[in-house]
């Protein structure tokens, strides 16, 4: 796709924002890379509170001990496919114990589940450019402002 065919008002979001996936995913994108660059406004805000409110609630309603990086990176990992978005490597899987796994699955099934269209949203957001990076950091950054 060349330049002047792609829909973004932005040129720099233009190659890091797949155009096949949804509006939501790409405003979540873009939303997290604003985030992510330090700007703050009222309209970010009430755009990002849904998934701050998901990632406020797990220590109360999922697990106060999970690491959320952990949860997130396995659960992509596992119900996505691996990829470069997450901190986790093979290697370190052959290490977990099967019963780890299990658990660190369920907690991101419930996680996943507090979202509307979670799991599509995340695939969605794993075609973009550092969107999965993005999102885990966001969402270990809401987690720190409640402990």
């Amino acid at each position: 796709m060349s330049d002047s065919e792609s829909g973004s008002s932005s040129s720099s979001e233009d190659s890091i924002v797949p155009a096949r996936i949804s509006p939501r995913a790409q405003q979540l994108v873009s939303d997290l890379k604003d985030v992510d660059g330090g700007v703050s406004n009222s309209d970010l805000t009430a755009r990002l509170s849904m998934y701050h409110s998901v990632a406020r609630w797990i220590p109360v309603g999922i697990n106060p001990f999970i690491k959320a990086k952990d949860i997130l990176s396995i659960g992509i990992w596992f119900r996505i496919g691996p990829t470069t978005g997450t901190h986790l490597k093979r290697g370190r899987l052959q290490h977990q114990k099967k019963e780890n796994v299990e658990f660190e699955l369920k907690c991101f099934d419930r996680i996943i589940e507090l979202i509307p269209d979670g799991l599509k949203i995340l695939e969605e957001i794993a075609e973009a450019k550092d969107g999965l990076r993005l999102f885990i950091e966001f969402w270990i950054y809401a987690l720190k402002c409640i402990l």
